[in-house]
């Protein structure tokens, strides 16, 4: 089954499902965050392009958000305050994630070396794509629409989830600045 990419955000992320067809995770790679070159929404290079002073924050480092992310996962779960996800770095490869053409062209013609030639298809190191570098949040996604129907911060139905979102926000924070 392959990941599922998500159209809304800033960023290619990519929802994993398991067998049964339930998503289980968020891939996010690190090569298709907001300014990462294989981002595959244009507007985000257009808004660096055109403005580069107005759009994105000068105190992160490109393509490292996925390690803030895991960072604050780590930092939550010592401090037992279970708020953030759940997050991993972790390498994936998949046909739906957006990799150059030459990965692409240089994939098949490795898979078609090796049908034909099996001798030669024995020296290659990967078949294959080349698996991307990012984080793989698992949270309970199927929960989420529940949750934005309800006014977060009304506290009726989920009396602590303000709190939990304010921590989400601050430890995040402090692992971007």
């Amino acid at each position: 089954m392959y990941p599922q990419r998500i159209y809304q955000g800033s960023s290619g992320s990519y929802f994993v499902k398991n067998q049964e067809g339930k998503t289980i995770a968020v891939f996010k790679p690190k090569d298709e965050e907001p300014y990462g070159r294989l981002n595959p929404k244009w507007m985000k290079w257009m808004h660096r392009l055109c403005c580069p002073c107005c759009f994105g924050r000068s105190c992160l480092i490109p393509n490292q958000g996925y390690m803030s992310e895991a960072g604050a996962s780590l930092v939550d779960s010592k401090l037992g305050l279970h708020v953030v996800p759940k997050t991993k770095v972790v390498r994936l490869a998949s046909d739906t994630f957006n990799y150059l053409r030459i990965d692409r062209e240089k994939a098949r013609a490795k898979r078609v070396v090796s049908e034909r030639f099996p001798k030669v298809g024995r020296h290659f190191h990967r078949i294959g794509l080349p698996p991307k570098v990012s984080q793989l949040s698992f949270n309970s996604v199927s929960s989420l629409s529940t949750i934005l129907d309800v006014n977060l911060f009304s506290g009726r139905k989920f009396p602590d989830l303000r709190r939990g979102l304010q921590g989400c926000r601050l430890l995040s924070a402090a692992f971007r600045n």
